[in-house]
């Protein structure tokens, strides 16, 4: 088979498995880290039943993702910067990214804006698998073969690097480079979080009703407080 068609088949594979996962998490809300467990056992059991032992693929392969291309960096390397980003690019300047962070903080905030959550999670879910493809090409690159037993214990050191990272295991916080000096998951940032979830669900309920005074979550907290500070005044003036 060519390297080519091989490599696309690896990504499309990923990204059904993940489609998978995210139809699964979203029909029936189960918890979705129980879910990916449960497709990685059975990815890994059909890899084992269909191949038993290691099987070499061509030397030009392995040659060519080894080779030097750019300052002396090979093309995994490569591969990486131009992953990581384009993740960052992804949540920071477009709108799915924003989508993805409002589905996080919070989900039923998200649906008043006018967002669909499970379309986004469906689409988080099989771009998560896709990536899970690719990287698989490109391990099978660097072994210059095929082995059912290579990724055992890789999805323990892919959970240790994004805690240790910063990001929220809870979702609505986070980012693919910067280490955030205060954790995601610290309670006053959960605490934020949920203030402007219910702002936002405030604002959205007011846009629908068609008030046109609709603001950014953290500016309604902020008039709200405003107001609870100015009423006293205006009592003692009527007074």
């Amino acid at each position: 088979m060519p390297i080519a068609a091989a490599a696309f088949g690896a990504l499309m594979t990923g990204a059904a498995c993940g489609l998978v996962n995210g139809s699964v998490t979203v029909r029936w809300r189960p918890a979705s880290f129980l879910v990916t467990l449960a497709m990685l056992e059975m990815a890994r059991g059909g890899a084992h039943s269909s191949r038993t032992r290691r099987r070499s693929i061509s030397a030009r392969a392995s040659t060519s993702s080894a080779r030097d291309l750019v300052a002396g960096l090979t093309a995994p390397v490569l591969l990486a910067v131009a992953v990581v980003g384009g993740g960052e690019f992804v949540l920071r300047r477009m709108v799915f990214g924003r989508q993805l962070l409002a589905v996080g903080t919070n989900e039923e905030s998200a649906h008043l804006a006018g967002i669909s959550p499970g379309r986004v999670r469906l689409a988080a879910f099989t771009i998560a698998g896709a990536l899970a493809g690719l990287a698989a090409v490109v391990q099978a690159g660097r072994l210059a073969a095929v082995d059912p037993n290579a990724g055992t214990g890789l999805e323990l050191e892919a959970i240790a690097a994004v805690v240790i990272g910063g990001a929220s295991l809870t979702g609505g916080r986070g980012s693919v480079v910067t280490l955030r000096a205060r954790r995601a998951d610290h309670p006053g940032a959960r605490r934020r979080a949920r203030a402007d979830g219910r702002a936002g669900a405030d604002a959205a309920a007011r846009h629908r009703r068609g008030d046109r005074g609709l603001r950014h979550p953290r500016s309604l907290s902020r008039t709200r407080k405003d107001r609870s500070m100015t009423q006293p005044a205006i009592v003692v003036v009527a007074a």
